[in-house]
């Protein structure tokens, strides 16, 4: 096994622990890679403000022609930007179609929350005992095969009376029953 010696840390080391640098006479860094890890960032750190300073006044003083090489990548490469962005709105919007079909009790629990909240509602909501109802309706959907739905007792926007969004205020009833009742308040 054939090893170097790091003055910076003072260990003795096998190959693996050093960057190829063919500038070097061993073909490798004179540092152990931790330790020419730490040197970088501590040296990075060091002259941070220095170098976004330069950074900025290198910018500022080629604006346009920052710009005009910012136009003309971008008009050269104008389809595969098209074709990535095309791409990665895709992946996003499958991300988010799979995660509201592996949480449907949760997206109707933020549906009626932000009807409530559009209606101007005063809501006074527990949303995890809220979030219950709608797992309730879905366990009901699922178990029964007929549709289940969380219902406000007292509408949130009725003719007469307008009720909470609130645990208090809920129920599980089937899809056909909250239809039929609509926003009518029924006393029982």
């Amino acid at each position: 096994m054939l090893e170097k010696y790091c003055p910076l840390c003072n260990k003795t080391l096998s190959f693996e622990f050093f960057t190829k640098a063919t500038s070097e006479k061993h073909g490798l860094a004179p540092y152990c890679k931790p330790c020419n890890s730490f040197k970088n960032k501590a040296q990075y750190l060091k002259n941070k403000e220095l170098r976004m300073a330069k950074a900025q006044e290198i910018r500022n003083a080629d604006k346009e022609k920052a710009r005009s090489i910012s136009r003309n990548s971008y008009q050269k490469n104008k389809e595969k930007i098209s074709e990535r962005n095309k791409l990665r709105k895709e992946k996003i919007y499958a991300a988010g179609k799979a995660y509201r079909e592996r949480n449907i009790e949760k997206m109707r629990e933020k549906y009626a929350l932000r009807r409530s909240i559009k209606q101007k509602c005063f809501h006074l909501a527990d949303r995890s005992k809220i979030l219950d109802f709608y797992k309730k309706a879905e366990f009901l959907s699922k178990k029964t095969g007929i549709p289940h739905e969380v219902d406000h007792i007292i509408p949130l926007k009725g003719e007469k009376v307008c009720g909470l969004h609130w645990e208090g205020n809920l129920q599980v009833i089937t899809r056909s029953e909250n239809r039929s009742k609509s926003n009518h308040f029924i006393i029982q």
